[in-house]
């Protein structure tokens, strides 16, 4: 009893030293990235190459994901962190200083890159526990990147009006604290037998289960970023003021951030596999639902609401889609996470923009809501194929 109690305090630790490195680094990119498309119009760039340099983010991180994965796998959580962090620093600080257009989309790219190495590496570490606290540190860590996007845009907007730099000079300074952190990380490699191979990216994609969880994971992102990314649109369609629409935004980020810390809680209660389709299914129901509302304080009711079963939903995928494989392959399994769920958000800028075409902007609505139902039978089959594949074995 002691050693488990001994091993659960470690773990611990471990877990909540990744929290604050995530926590550091989200406050610190959500204090200048926001501000980088008008920062690039500002150094002469034109609308076609302000989203250039806006691309940079997300187009880095789909290439070099599997890269970062193996990186992890090899070397460790820390050294893939370590570099991360490091590539934040020297991007951030180099804008304090940069004149031209150009360079600011080069220091995007070493952005995106700092991003998917941190995120995965304190990923592998949080989803590597096997104390009885895994759970509740993972929704902790849900957590602390939405409360470090809370805290970041207000360092970066107050600090943006005197002058944009000093944006940038205060998200360096954040991020050289994230970097001294890292610092003091144990490095996490492998965790498993020395014996045991390491199955390479097309085995992981030739998997039907893994990829299977990296479908629904993608498609989680793909209707949870519906609400973040169209409500504006929606809402003003609908006749809600700009306040209005700020509100619902708002707290729907809110409603998002304040659940997640109950992950552990929730997970005592209901079984995770279920806890994850019942939030699915509400979520989708809400979105369907606010598609169909016009009444502010209806659709800021609904707004929470998704807020809290999408909260849910994001750290939950998490855990299905490392849950499964070995320890050795779980930085090749979040790399493909990755991959999927920026593939989903493209997918869904396209497929529901197309549907918004024909039915207005409540399409994108419909159709988010009608992918997180199909997400439920979905992961309702996963988990059958679990339980067959487990007897069978047996």
């Amino acid at each position: 009893m002691e050693t488990t109690q001994l091993q659960n305090r470690g773990e611990n630790r471990l877990g909540y030293t990744a929290i604050g490195v995530n926590f550091l680094h989200y406050m610190a990119l959500t204090a200048s990235r926001p501000y980088l498309a008008g920062f690039a119009s500002q150094l002469g760039a034109n609308a076609m190459e302000v989203g250039i340099v806006t691309s940079m983010y997300s187009v880095i991180q789909a290439v070099c994901a599997i890269w970062i994965g193996g990186l992890i796998a090899k070397r460790g959580s820390k050294n893939a962190a370590l570099i991360g962090t490091a590539c934040y620093v020297l991007g951030v600080t180099g804008l304090i200083f940069v004149k031209s257009w150009i360079l600011v989309a080069l220091c995007m790219l070493l952005f995106g890159f700092s991003h998917g190495a941190i995120t995965m590496s304190t990923q592998y570490v949080v989803t590597g526990l096997t104390g009885s606290n895994r759970e509740r540190i993972i929704g902790y860590q849900s957590f602390s990147n939405s409360a470090g996007m809370f805290l970041g845009p207000y360092i970066g907007g107050y600090l943006k009006d005197i002058d944009i730099r000093y944006s940038f000079m205060a998200a360096a300074f954040i991020a050289a604290l994230d970097l001294a952190l890292v610092l003091t990380m144990p490095n996490i490699r492998r965790g498993a037998k020395a014996s045991e191979k390491r199955a390479t990216t097309l085995e992981l994609v030739r998997n039907p289960r893994v990829m299977k969880n990296v479908l629904l994971s993608g498609a989680v992102w793909f209707g949870a970023d519906i609400a973040s990314s169209y409500l504006d649109m929606f809402g003003t369609s609908r006749g809600l003021t700009g306040a209005q629409v700020g509100t619902v935004l708002s707290m729907y980020g809110m409603a998002q951030m304040l659940i997640r810390p109950f992950l552990g809680t929730f997970c005592k209660f209901i079984k995770r596999d279920k806890l994850f389709q019942l939030s699915l299914l509400l979520a989708g129901v809400f979105m369907i639902t606010l598609a169909s509302s016009s009444i502010f304080w209806l659709m800021l009711i609904l707004s929470i609401l998704l807020g809290m079963t999408v909260g849910l939903g994001n750290p939950l995928t998490l855990l299905t889609v490392t849950d499964g494989v070995s320890a050795r392959d779980r930085g090749g399994v979040l790399a493909l996470r990755v991959m999927g769920n920026y593939g989903a958000q493209t997918l869904s800028a396209f497929l529901l923009g197309a549907l918004a075409t024909f039915v207005g902007a409540a399409g994108y609505f419909y159709g988010g809501g009608a992918v997180l139902i199909a997400t439920v039978f979905l992961a309702r089959k996963i988990e059958k194929d679990r339980i067959r594949d487990t007897e069978e074995q047996q």
